[in-house]
């Protein structure tokens, strides 16, 4: 928990240094042996990563003493964006089966069920 409450520390610092179109964009993923990994949101994100790494490791070693930073890496990760639903193909049934699923679809109470029987009977 130590390590995670650190990191927490080094990104807060981090949004704290960087430049306002870059806040929130970049995120600390882990410090190791002196090198900061950060997760940039697309690539033209860590390419302004890149060319100011210097001053960023400057203002990051300045505000924390106790590890100091060496080098900095910048991995891109876009955000997950939500996976696209693929629709399965809608199979026929005969009109004989339709007008069945329809007639029962009428005698059902229950409105949610009935609307699911309808839409089945109308395919």
């Amino acid at each position: 928990m130590a390590q995670v409450h650190s990191l927490i520390r080094l990104n807060d610092t981090l949004q704290a240094i960087l430049p306002p179109t870059l806040v929130g964009q970049i995120n600390c993923a882990k410090l190791e042996q002196g090198t900061l990994t950060l997760i940039a949101a697309n690539g033209s994100y860590a390419t302004q990563i890149k060319f100011s790494s210097e001053a960023i490791m400057a203002g990051l070693n300045e505000a924390l003493t106790n590890q100091p930073i060496k080098s900095i890496r910048c991995i891109v990760r876009p955000p997950s964006a939500k996976k696209k639903v693929v629709n399965k193909p809608t199979r026929r049934i005969s009109t004989a089966a339709a007008e069945g699923i329809c007639a029962t679809a009428a005698t059902i109470t229950n409105e949610k069920l009935r609307l699911i029987w309808q839409r089945l009977g109308r395919r």
